[in-house]
């Protein structure tokens, strides 16, 4: 587990798996944890990932201490990709509301989504107002998303979707 991952505090994170554009099965819940093992060794993950382009420990999912998510291959053979960009091994980048998570050759795509409810997403929009606007690389616990916009997927009060 990595040094700076830590157990979110409000953040309700989500992976929806789709293969041939549809949804594959029920979305992955990657918000309880501070980090997460996706691979092809059932015994040494958290989410099994059954392709043989898929190393056996291929990458970790893991929270800062502001909620955010973050993905870092772990040297994998045939990479992970985010949006169609392949990531730099062992090194966290973050993954923001509709990110497209590849593994290897697999054609399963991972698509990142967060569920708030209302008042988490104003303390949440409180707490980052400042760090939004600030250029440069984000690292974990940087508390720099970029512009989170309307697109992140909000949920009723009482934790509904």
């Amino acid at each position: 587990v990595p040094a700076w991952c830590t157990a979110p505090l409000f953040t309700r994170a989500a992976l929806q798996v789709v293969k041939a554009g549809e949804t594959d099965g029920p979305a992955i819940t990657v918000g309880g944890s501070a980090c997460l093992v996706l691979g092809r060794e059932p015994s040494a993950v958290d989410i099994p990932a059954l392709h043989p382009s898929i190393s056996r420990q291929h990458l970790t999912l893991g929270h800062d201490a502001e909620g955010d998510v973050f993905v870092s291959d772990l040297g994998s053979a045939h990479g992970t990709s985010i949006n169609g960009r392949r990531i730099a091994p062992n090194t966290p980048t973050i993954l923001l509301e509709g990110d497209t998570l590849t593994c290897g050759r697999s054609t399963r795509r991972y698509v990142m989504c967060y569920y708030r409810t209302m008042a988490e997403q104003r303390e949440f929009d409180r707490i980052y107002e400042a760090k939004r606007r600030k250029p440069g690389p984000v690292a974990p616990g940087s508390g720099g998303r970029g512009d989170i916009g309307s697109d992140v997927c909000l949920s009723d009060d009482d934790g509904r979707r």
